[in-house]
């Protein structure tokens, strides 16, 4: 049945109906209205908020990620360095701490030609002396013949005799610098911020230069691929691995930068209190 074959009585009550409704719910649609109009504003606002700290909410995602992958190293043993397949990483999140130390290895190796290389350029920019680049130079070259040994053992007097040379420069001979307290503290102020050098310095402060007093110390450093100092020079585990020679060899990029950076705002405040 259509509107137009109800009777004339039945449509004007249902008029009259629909009119009573429609002024009963009127203020209720005027205060909708306004309402309407009054949080546009607001959401406006939000939106343009939300666009405005896009930026932030996204860099915070790149460092939460990058974080996640720094600590997948070093669960499995591995200096996070700019040199690590971070990319490679992101790909496969739920690989356990053996599948990443396999992978990182083949990857270093797969790629030693151009890693070296960068490694090789970045002591070359060091502010540090011909004797410590040239020392470098050869735990690259012992590294691509395979010698593995030979980078953790040659690298950390190296390391020793430049930070002595630099931070100790007062203090006269002999130098009691074994423990290196006051490179970790310069590593508080002069190490670059980026989350993998925030991981090698959460290392200096702890594992690289902690002192081995008893079988239960040595025990829990034995099987970590990151070298000790301790261990090293006094011959307490046999670091032989790929993996532990570039360990030994970013962590001496990290000191040797740290050092440059020293050096040249110590350079600088010199030049200007003159």
């Amino acid at each position: 049945m259509s509107w137009n074959d109800l009777p004339p009585t039945d449509r004007k009550r249902l008029q009259e109906l629909a009119n009573g409704i429609g002024r009963l719910i009127e203020p209720t649609l005027r205060a909708a209205e306004g309402f309407a109009r009054n949080v546009q504003p607001v959401v406006k606002t939000i939106g343009e908020v939300a666009q405005a700290l896009k930026p932030v909410f996204d860099t915070v995602a790149v460092i939460a990620r990058h974080s996640h992958q720094c600590e997948m190293l070093d669960k499995a043993g591995w200096l996070p360095h700019r040199t690590s397949p971070f990319e490679l990483l992101q790909e496969n999140l739920a690989w356990n701490s053996d599948e990443v130390r396999q992978k990182v290895d083949a990857y270093y190796r797969e790629n030693w030609e151009w890693i070296s290389a960068e490694f090789l350029s970045a002591v070359e920019d060091a502010s540090i002396d011909d004797e410590a680049k040239m020392t470098f130079g050869e735990a690259i070259t012992a590294h691509g013949h395979g010698l593995y040994r030979v980078a953790p053992r040659l690298l950390f007097p190296e390391v020793e005799r430049i930070v002595g040379d630099i931070l100790h420069k007062d203090e006269g001979m002999p130098r009691k610098i074994s423990s290196l307290r006051k490179l970790a503290d310069v590593a508080d102020e002069y190490l670059p911020g980026s989350i993998a050098a925030l991981n090698f310095h959460k290392r200096l402060r702890g594992h690289l230069y902690e002192h081995i007093k008893s079988s239960e110390d040595l025990a829990g450093i034995v099987d970590d691929p990151i070298p000790n100092r301790h261990a090293v020079v006094h011959g307490l585990v046999s670091y032989k691995t790929a993996q532990s020679s570039i360990n030994a060899m970013i962590l001496t990029l990290y000191i040797f930068q740290m050092l440059s950076v020293y050096l040249e705002r110590d350079a600088k405040e010199a030049s200007l209190s003159q």
